[in-house]
């Protein structure tokens, strides 16, 4: 199967991010998994970026209408630019970076 590039989540944020995913479809058992890249992109205030995972069961390539989705995000940050015209104040917020996690759990339906 060919990959599926990730179109279809986060539309806002692959303005600023690459993915691939992939489907596995057999007989009974469908599920599609995701890898996301969310680059700093527009968001200059303090640069998020980071790892996306997704899995979805079944895959929504299957005609279900029922759909488990998991997501885990690792991304790294700096602190918000207040005054990007203070370049000191800048380079010290910059400077300043920090690691979070972000899991999800959807239980979704499409009509």
């Amino acid at each position: 199967m060919e990959p599926v590039v990730n179109d279809e989540l986060y539309e806002a944020v692959m303005a600023s991010g690459h993915g691939v995913g992939h489907d596995w479809l057999r007989e009974g058992f469908s599920m599609r998994g995701q890898v996301l890249y969310v680059l700093p992109g527009d968001d200059h205030l303090n640069g998020t970026q980071g790892l996306e995972f997704s899995l979805w069961l079944p895959s929504p390539a299957a005609a279900h209408h029922v759909f488990w989705r998991q997501t885990i995000g690792i991304y790294a940050f700096h602190e918000t630019v207040t005054d990007p015209s203070d370049k000191v104040l800048t380079a010290e917020q910059v400077g300043s970076r920090s690691v979070t996690g972000y899991v999800s759990f959807n239980l979704m339906y499409r009509f």
